[in-house]
C-alpha cells in the first residue's frame, strides 16, 4: 500500500466508530508514505504490537506512544528517516513488563541523556539501534534495571563512549550488549559495571579501533554463569600484562574472542591466572579464539 497520513487518518477514524466494537491489539502501517505517528493512535489502548517500519517518519515527539500500556509491547520503527527522539517520546504508563523496540536503520545522529529512562522499569528490554549514524554514547544514555537487557548498537559510527553512559541495576540477570562495527578506540573505566551475579553476560566489541584490551572498563560481580566477550578484528598487537584478564570472574561457560587482530606477541602468563580460576570453578566450557593472528601460539 501507499497510504499517506491523511488516508491513514480516515481509516483510523472508521476503526474508532461505534460499529467497530472489537479492540485492536495489533496494528501495522508498514511500507507506506507516512511522515508522522497519527494522533488517533492514542485512542487505541489495547494495542500490544505496533509497526510503522519502512515509512518516512522523521521524528518522535513527546508522548508518541503513551497509549501502549499493556503487559507486553512490540514497537517496529525501523527503516524510517527518524533523526531525533524527544525526551518523553518513549513514555509508557503503566510500564510494559516486556518491551521490544526496533529503531534500526534510521538517521539518528545522537541520543540525548535519559531518552530511554522510561524503559527502565520493564522486566525485559530489547532495544535495537543498529545501522544509525550515532557518533557518541553520552552519559546516562542507557539506565536500565530490568532483569533481561538486549541492547544492539552495532553498525553506527561511534567513536566516543562517555563516562557513565551505561547503568545496570542490581536486579539484572541477563545482559546482551553489542557495540560491534563502530569506531571505538577506548572505553572509560567501569563502563560495564555489574553489581549483581548475572546469569549471562555477552558484550560484543568486535570490528572497532581498539589497540588494547580495555580491562578497566569492566567490573563484574564475583560470579556469572556465562560470559562471552568479543574483541575480534580490532587493532590489538600485543597482550603482555599478566593481569589483563583479571576482571573476568569464574563462570560455568566462558568465551573470549581475540581473532582477527594484529597480534605478534602474546605471553602465556596472560592467560594463566584466568585459566586457573576457571579450573578451580570447574568451568564446563571455555574457549579463547586467537585465530587469524600473526603468530603461532600454544598454551603450556
Amino acid at each position: 500500500m501507499n497510504l499517506t497520513d491523511s488516508a491513514l487518518s480516515d481509516i483510523l477514524n472508521a476503526l474508532l466508530s461505534p460499529e467497530a466494537v472489537s479492540p485492536l491489539v495489533s496494528f501495522s502501517a508498514s511500507n507506506n508514505n507516512l511522515v508522522k505517528i497519527p494522533l488517533q493512535m492514542s485512542k487505541f489502548t489495547s494495542l500490544s504490537n505496533v509497526h510503522f517500519n519502512n515509512n518516512h517518519i522523521t521524528t518522535l515527539p513527546i508522548g508518541s506512544f503513551n497509549f501502549l500500556n499493556v503487559g507486553s509491547v512490540t514497537l517496529g520503527l525501523h527503516k524510517n528517516h527518524i533523526s531525533s527522539i524527544a525526551l518523553g517520546a518513549l513514555y509508557f504508563n503503566p510500564y510494559p513488563t516486556v518491551i521490544s523496540i526496533n529503531l534500526s536503520e534510521n538517521r539518528l545522529g545522537q541520543i540525548y541523556p535519559h531518552t530511554f529512562d522510561f524503559l527502565s522499569m520493564s522486566t525485559s528490554i530489547d532495544l535495537d539501534l543498529r545501522g544509525n549514524r550515532l557518533m557518541t554514547v553520552p552519559s546516562s544514555a542507557f539506565y536500565f534495571s530490568a532483569y533481561r537487557i538486549h541492547l544492539d548498537i552495532r553498525d553506527n559510527s561511534i567513536s566516543n563512549i562517555s563516562q557513565y553512559a551505561f547503568y545496570f541495576g542490581p536486579s539484572v540477570v541477563d545482559i546482551y550488549i553489542y557495540l560491534d562495527d563502530n569506531n571505538i578506540n577506548k572505553i572509560p573505566p567501569a563502563t560495564f559495571s555489574f553489581t549483581s551475579s548475572a546469569v549471562s553476560i555477552e558484550i560484543g566489541l568486535s570490528n572497532n579501533q581498539m589497540a588494547e584490551i580495555p580491562s578497566s572498563a569492566f567490573k563484574f560481580a564475583s560470579y556469572s554463569y556465562s560470559i562471552n566477550l568479543d574483541f575480534g578484528y580490532n587493532k590489538i598487537e600485543t597482550i603482555t600484562a599478566p593481569k589483563t584478564f583479571n576482571f573476568i570472574p569464574p563462570s560455568e561457560n566462558f568465551n573470549l574472542g581475540l581473532n582477527g587482530n594484529k597480534m605478534t606477541t602474546l605471553s602465556s602468563s596472560v592467560f594463566e591466572p584466568l585459566l586457573n580460576r576457571m579450573q578451580q570453578q570447574s568451568t564446563t566450557f571455555y574457549r579463547i579464539d586467537i585465530t587469524e593472528s600473526n603468530f603461532n601460539f600454544s598454551f603450556k
